[in-house]
Order: structure tokens, then sequence, then C-alpha cells
């Protein structure tokens, strides 16, 4: 797979939080905002195709990760850290700010101090 992480994507009057809420959020002129989970690259045609594909079953219901989405991520992980882990400790989420929760729940007592 080949992108572009050069071109450039115009977002603002998209309503988008990320650039149309700049203003509202900060203070400042030319800003550059930065949000953790929203990007500016173009999604790669394999996701947008594997999305429509999803379009196409006429019920949005949950689902559950299919089993090669866990050896994909055991392999990612071994590959990259050398680090053997088991399809029983991958847990998925709704985001970034929910794990962090679920993390801090789990290994912090109320009264404890974290950053």
């Amino acid at each position: 797979m080949r992108y572009d992480f050069n071109e450039h994507i115009d977002r603002y009057n998209t309503n988008s939080v990320k650039w149309d809420g700049v203003d509202d959020n900060f203070s400042g002129e030319n800003l550059l905002p930065m949000w953790v989970a929203d990007t500016d690259f173009r999604v790669p045609d394999e996701v947008i195709d594997e999305i429509k594909k999803r379009l196409d079953h006429p019920i949005f219901g949950y689902t559950m990760p299919e089993d090669e989405l866990y050896d994909v991520i055991i392999d990612y992980v071994k590959e990259m850290y050398d680090w053997d882990i088991k399809r029983e400790w991958i847990l998925f989420t709704n985001g970034v700010v929910a794990a962090c929760h679920i993390a801090a729940r789990a290994f912090v007592n109320p009264g404890d101090e974290i950053l």
C-alpha cells in the first residue's frame, strides 16, 4: 500500500471539531490543532472498500471481532516488540479515553494520585 502523506485535504467548513471548532475552544490566531484521535490523512482505499462492503448488509448491529483480527494483533506485537501475547489478553474499547479510564480503574486505588 502506498500513501501520499504530502497531500493536503482542506477540512475547514466540513463540520470538523478539530478545524471548525479550534476558534471556539482556543484563543489565538493561526493555530494548528493537534488532536489525539483526529487525522488529516486520506483514509486508505482498502479501508473504504471494506466499509462499503459492510454497508451492503441491511442491519448494523453490534459485531464481534473476527479471529483474524486477534491473529494480526498478536503477530504485529511479536514482530514489532518481540513480545508473545495471548488472545485472552486483548480487549477492545470504544476509544482511547475509555481505555485509559479502564486501565486507571484496574490499577489505581481510590485516593491514589496519577498523571
